[in-house]
């Protein structure tokens, strides 16, 4: 008897789990995700560490209902931000700061308002945030347009000092997703997308070389050193070149230590792929270190004079990316020095 007893509640409590899963249902909006393109410009006034923008909120214009098999009932609601972000700190207030992958001198925060049926309200919940319930039970109709999701604010702040110009295009920074179910039944679809538009400039200015393309040569190289010098490896045969680059800068205070660090789209560790997928260079120090591309702690310190200039040598070689054996033609990279406040 107790054996049976035992078999019949495992039973139940998996039929249980069964049922519980089955009731999953992830929500979309009608209008499919709902975008919000935010729009900030900083300038030199701005360029200071911990500045922080006062918050800028959006209202979607778009009257959107919850839908995807959605029906009328509760809704929990969770706020993720981009995976290609990195969290940061957080302040007292609870807004949350991450780190943006494409840009080295800012962070931001974003809120998206939940609304309560119980309250009647909405409330500005800090990203991430999970399963927040707008208590709808059976009480919210589909066919009315959603409040949740359809106001969003968002701040910046200076994490780091910039010279120059910095941009960020239609970076998508976080999402709001939807399901009805219960709290743990996971995202779907998102039903909102917070895109970021910055633009920094400032009149803090270097300019390299006078403002001519640094260009290193290395004539013909035999395809076959590329295989024999196996992946990740320089060539045995081709000469480690060395230029000196002059920098100028403006508006920035005679003595400053300055840094110059190497940036570049298509990288393998600390190579510079070329067009060739097989064939990359490396940048490096007057001592042979070579420099991590889109590594801000990877740069030659360098200071200007009384003349708000200096001279930085950096030297390059050919390197095999894969090991194998190149298409024979030419092989050309790109990459770009920008300098940094220390």
């Amino acid at each position: 008897m107790k054996i049976k007893k035992l078999l019949t509640y495992m039973f139940l409590i998996l039929a249980s789990i069964f049922m519980r899963n089955a009731e999953a249902v992830h929500c979309t909006a009608t209008t499919g995700t709902v975008n919000y393109p935010f729009q900030f410009t900083l300038t030199a006034a701005n360029n200071t560490v911990g500045y922080t923008t006062d918050p800028q909120q959006l209202s979607s214009s778009i009257r959107y209902s919850i839908a995807g098999d959605c029906t009328n009932r509760a809704t929990y609601y969770s706020g993720t931000p981009a995976q290609t972000m990195t969290m940061g700190p957080t302040d007292a207030d609870g807004a949350v700061w991450y780190n943006l992958q494409d840009n080295n001198y800012l962070q931001v925060s974003s809120q998206i308002a939940i609304y309560n049926r119980t309250s009647g309200t909405s409330t500005y919940r800090s990203v991430p945030f999970t399963d927040i319930s707008n208590n709808c039970d059976a009480s919210c109709l589909t066919s009315s347009p959603a409040a949740s999701g359809s106001q969003v604010k968002i701040k910046l702040r200076i994490k780091k000092r910039f010279i120059g110009s910095s941009f960020l295009v239609n970076e998508p920074i976080a999402y709001l997703y939807g399901n009805q179910g219960g709290p743990g039944m996971g995202l779907g679809t998102p039903i909102v997308q917070i895109n970021l538009n910055a633009s920094l400039s400032v009149n803090q200015t270097c300019t390299l070389n006078a403002g001519t393309t640094i260009e290193f040569n290395f004539g013909s190289l035999n395809a076959q050193s590329f295989k024999d010098a196996g992946a990740g490896q320089k060539l045995s045969s081709a000469k480690t070149q060395t230029k000196n680059i002059s920098i100028k800068c403006n508006d920035i205070a005679a003595q400053s230590t300055l840094t110059l660090r190497l940036e570049a789209s298509n990288i393998k560790d600390n190579i510079v792929v070329s067009d060739n997928p097989d064939v990359g260079f490396q940048l490096a120090n007057s001592n042979g270190v070579p420099l991590v591309p889109n590594d801000t702690t990877s740069n030659i310190p360098f200071k200007l004079d009384d003349n708000y200039s200096s001279n930085v040598t950096i030297q390059s070689w050919p390197v095999s990316v894969t090991g194998k054996l190149p298409s024979v033609g030419s092989a050309t990279a790109t990459g770009y020095l920008r300098a940094d406040f220390q």
